[in-house]
């Protein structure tokens, strides 16, 4: 009943065999490879996935610590900072107290930009940084006078590039 009842009996038992386990052989090896073609793309895809998900994780785990160091700076800078200050007026107090007043008034307005900053920015503009570097000196000038000699060349341009804060 079945055809290839009809193409064995035709054709005979050997060559039915023949052409059959040929057919099949072929099949199976073309399917074999064309398998190993599909899983081995799929792994190869699969694999760039993860590296590029592992590199997103690598990077978010960088500025995480970038950021934490910087806090931890940021923690030490300021006692460190408030406290060499403080001294500094203390002493202006005995001997300038107009200088200690405007010496006082001075560290509100670093202290203020200082909190003004997010702890969050991982950069802020040259131009602020400059601001804050400025306020910090004129601080400083009130304490060390003409011992401190600043000269300050930046073009223009250059105010808006992105630095680290308190570079």
């Amino acid at each position: 009943g079945s055809i290839w009842g009809r193409v064995a009996f035709e054709v005979g038992w050997e060559t039915t065999r023949r052409i059959l386990g040929d057919e099949v052989g072929w099949s199976l090896l073309m399917g074999l490879w064309l398998f190993g073609v599909i899983t081995g793309a799929s792994y190869v895809i699969r694999g760039q996935q993860r590296m590029r998900e592992q590199q997103k994780v690598l990077e978010r785990a960088e500025t995480l610590r970038a950021r934490a160091e910087l806090q931890a700076l940021k923690a030490r800078l300021h006692p460190h900072f408030l406290f060499n200050t403080l001294h500094g007026v203390k002493s202006l107090v005995r001997h300038d107290p107009g200088r200690a007043e405007v010496a006082v008034e001075r560290l509100g307005d670093l202290l203020r930009s200082l909190l003004d900053r997010s702890d969050e920015a991982d950069d802020v503009a040259l131009e602020e940084e400059l601001d804050f570097v400025r306020k910090y000196l004129a601080l400083e000038e009130l304490r060390l006078g003409d011992r401190l000699r600043v000269m300050e060349r930046v073009e223009a341009e250059s105010l808006d590039c992105r630095v680290p804060p308190l570079i």
